[in-house]
């Protein structure tokens, strides 16, 4: 058993990075939004849960995109790939779980859970699908293309390619244990 608790370090097999991860936790998502620079503006907006978000698929790679007002729109590219044996139809589409750390000293600084729309979480499933069924998957031709997009396109230039928006809802936590 895991107890993940704002306060404390996050995970101590995380690496120190800035930016975003989106991966799988549990039987859903979970975002890692690791910033040097957690001001208190950006830990309002994290425990409001007041996100926005949009799901592009550019050139085949997935982006999962989201907004807060105190950072604007921000981008976590995603690949099932890297995950073994997952199950598309028994998987949880209809929550994220939301985890702000600082990426100085790996401290959760607010964790909440959002969920997307109906038609975000169909958009979803049937991307994880598409990903799931694809063959012959290159680690590194993969790691060159998303390169290529991000020398040509900004989170909000690739907010242009999205196919389905939502805004969310969201519970705040102080806690959650995990098994």
């Amino acid at each position: 058993m895991r107890i993940i608790e704002v306060g404390k370090v996050f995970d101590e097999n995380l690496p120190q990075f800035s930016g975003a991860q989106l991966g799988l936790f549990g039987d859903g998502l979970s975002l890692i939004i690791s910033l040097q620079n957690c001001h208190e503006e950006i830990v309002k907006d994290v425990n409001k849960g007041e996100f926005e978000l949009a799901l592009t698929i550019k050139d085949g790679l997935m982006f999962f995109l989201f907004r807060l007002n105190s950072i604007g729109w921000a981008d976590a590219p995603f690949t099932l790939k890297y995950y073994d044996n997952f199950d598309t139809e028994n998987f949880d589409y209809n929550k994220i779980q939301v985890f702000l750390v600082d990426a100085s000293n790996g401290i959760l600084k607010s964790m909440c859970t959002i969920c997307p729309n109906d038609e975000f979480q169909e958009e979803l499933k049937k991307e994880f699908k598409r990903q799931n069924n694809e063959d012959g998957f290159n680690d590194y031709e993969y790691n060159q293309k998303m390169q290529e997009i991000y020398n040509k396109y900004s989170s909000e230039d690739l907010l242009k390619f999205s196919v389905v928006k939502s805004g969310v809802g969201s519970i705040s936590m102080e806690t959650m244990i995990c098994n």
